[in-house]
């Protein structure tokens, strides 16, 4: 009796694998043929196998979409990139240019400081020369009015002396 019982159970287990694979295979014909799924499993996937391309196609084409945004943008940033390339340049060459501006202008600065000093030149020196500048213009002025007056005393003495 165990025997036939368990060669019972051997055929029913062969049986249901059989049932099982037949099922499967008759789910798998029939998404092919229509593209609809034979089994609620299948559909809550997209729609079988037509609706998987359908879902396919639309990806793709947002996909392009996408990558023609992306495009723009990057022509965008190279442009952009190549303007702010040539604005660099410019910079640079200006930056350059007054640096050696800036190096020339230093070496005149210090001839210039080299001249003064061999002059002898000091603020104490100034300072008396600005004062004896002064003074002489002073004698200038007192000599250039005692002449004015010697010429009018000569001017009254040649016209016969003073008039009272």
């Amino acid at each position: 009796m165990d025997a036939v019982t368990a060669e019972y159970n051997a055929v029913k287990e062969k049986h249901t694998a059989t049932q099982n694979s037949l099922a499967s295979s008759e789910d798998l014909l029939q998404t092919l043929l229509t593209g609809l799924a034979g089994t609620s499993a299948q559909s809550a996937s997209g729609g079988g196998y037509m609706g998987q391309i359908a879902d396919a196609r639309a990806r793709l084409a947002q996909a392009a979409a996408e990558e023609e945004q992306i495009r723009v943008k990057l022509d965008m940033s190279r442009r952009e990139l190549g303007e702010l390339e040539k604005r660099w340049k410019a910079v640079e060459r200006e930056a350059g240019q007054g640096e050696r501006d800036i190096k020339k202008m230093q070496v005149e600065v210090e001839t210039l400081r080299k001249k003064a000093d061999s002059t002898g030149w000091n603020e104490e020196k100034e300072h008396v020369i600005v004062e004896a500048l002064r003074k002489a213009k002073d004698d200038a002025s007192r000599c250039t009015q005692v002449r004015a007056v010697s010429c009018l005393l000569q001017v009254v003495y040649s016209m016969g002396g003073w008039a009272t």
